[in-house]
């Protein structure tokens, strides 16, 4: 039996030793002229709609464009021209659906002005002051990168150029690739 009072006793001293603490502090701070304040409100509690906003790009099917819808992300404007370089979903390659646009890491994406996107491409040919298909960027991926830009909300205009070609530049809508639209 004194087994048992000497265990009882010993759970006794450790619970008072870890109340004793706490049981100090609360004396301690109604003593140090903290007032007690009742509720304050803090407003209305956090809501979680999961509504995100729709992006727009353009894949290929069959050698012409296809205008596609994906849930977005709040904030970030260009996501849809970085989704081009990614793998298509299990329902758009079903429909036929692909990207010819490879790596979008190189990419650059930046304001020119207002309604005007900039997109500098690695790779990208200019002859005679225009951009021109071949090299990494086929007249497809070429159409798909400007059409995809002038998608965003907000953008009208579209400035191609080519990060290593020092002036090379080109402001091109989508309309530049009507006949490759479906």
């Amino acid at each position: 039996m004194t087994r048992r009072r000497s265990g009882a006793a010993a759970a006794a001293s450790v619970l008072a030793s870890v109340l004793a603490p706490v049981l100090a502090c609360g004396l301690a701070v109604a003593g140090c002229g903290v007032r007690p304040t009742g509720i304050i409100s803090a407003g209305s509690p956090p809501v979680a709609d999961g509504q995100a906003p729709t992006m727009t790009l353009y894949l290929v099917r069959e050698e012409r464009l296809t205008r596609v819808a994906r849930p977005g992300l709040a904030g970030h404007p260009y996501l849809p021209l970085t989704q081009l370089g990614k793998p298509v979903t299990v329902d758009e390659r079903r429909r036929g659906l692909y990207s010819e646009v490879g790596d979008t890491d190189a990419m650059t994406v930046y304001e020119v002005r207002r309604g005007v996107v900039g997109v500098q491409l690695p790779g990208l040919r200019f002859g005679g002051g225009r951009a021109e298909p071949g090299g990494e960027w086929s007249r497809t991926a070429l159409a798909q990168v400007v059409c995809t830009a002038e998608a965003i909300p907000g953008v009208s205009a579209v400035l191609v150029s080519n990060a290593f070609e020092e002036g090379a530049s080109q402001t091109m809508g989508c309309d530049r690739f009507a006949d490759l639209l479906e």
